[in-house]
This record gives structure tokens, C-alpha cells and sequence, in this order.
């Protein structure tokens, strides 16, 4: 059926289109290899709401560091192993994983310290009404907060 569209688009265009049209045996190998990608993307997507599912945005930001890392020791040892003979192409591809790499990081790291900050704004607020209802000092309010909740101010 497609090798029959092909034809009569062929034949349409009266050769003004440069139209190869594929054998069965290549179509199918460029078919299977579409399919096998699909379903490694749809199991990636699969994986990844499970993971999202599971884990807070402390987990999520340890998880990005970790892989980031990961990408990093690996294009350090690629670079390593290329031994100087490694094609300019390879070298920017190399070059913009490690950016992404450190990026994803950064972001993770802002994003962290944006949920810290409004945890200790948070964690301010109910030893404040903590410390009104059962007429703590100031000075015992900040040691609480210092020493057990681990919130400097």
C-alpha cells in the first residue's frame, strides 16, 4: 500500500520530485526500528511518572545531582579515552551534554534553596504562634529553631 502511494505521487509530480521509493525489506527494518523507539520512549515516559509519583522535590534534586554527576564522570572519561583523536562533532556533543548537566544541577540547587527558604519562613511562623501561646523568650525561640529544627537565623 505504501509502496503504491509512493508510485502514484510518483507519477503525479512526472518526476519533479526526486521520489526513491524504499524496498520491503528496508522499509521494514526503518518500520521495526520507529517501532522499537516508540516503545523504549513510551516505557522512559512510563518510568519516569512512576519515579515522580514516588518522590518528593528533596528526592527529585538528589536524583538530578547524582545523574548529573553521573554525565559529567562520563564525558571527562570519554575525553580521557579519546586520547586526542576525538572528531570535533563528538567534542561539541560532549561539550553540550556536560552543560546540561551542570544546568540541570543549578536549577535543582535554586529550586532546593527556594523550598528551604520557605520551610524556614514556615518554621518562623509556628514558633512564633508557639512561643505567643506558651510565652517562650525570644532567646529560647531561636535555640529551639537553631538546635532541633536545624534553622539558623
Amino acid at each position: 500500500e505504501f509502496v503504491s502511494k509512493l508510485e502514484a505521487l510518483d507519477a503525479e509530480h512526472h518526476g519533479e520530485l526526486q521520489i526513491e521509493i524504499p524496498s520491503y525489506k528496508g522499509f521494514n527494518r526503518y518500520s521495526t526500528e520507529i517501532a522499537r523507539r516508540i516503545r523504549r520512549d513510551e516505557r522512559t515516559r512510563e518510568i519516569v511518572a512512576a519515579l515522580a509519583d514516588r518522590y518528593d522535590a528533596k528526592d527529585s534534586d538528589d536524583l538530578t545531582i547524582m545523574a548529573g554527576e553521573a554525565i559529567k564522570m562520563l564525558v571527562f572519561e570519554l575525553m580521557g579515552d579519546a586520547d586526542g583523536r576525538m572528531a570535533p562533532k563528538d567534542a561539541m556533543m560532549l561539550a553540550a551534554a556536560l552543560k546540561s548537566a551542570v544546568q540541570a544541577q543549578g536549577v535543582s540547587s535554586q529550586r532546593r534553596a527556594k523550598l528551604e527558604k520557605e520551610f524556614a519562613g514556615k518554621v518562623d511562623k509556628a514558633m512564633e504562634v508557639v512561643a505567643r501561646a506558651k510565652g517562650l523568650t525570644a532567646e529560647t525561640t531561636e535555640a529551639i529553631k537553631a538546635q532541633i529544627l536545624g534553622v539558623a537565623t
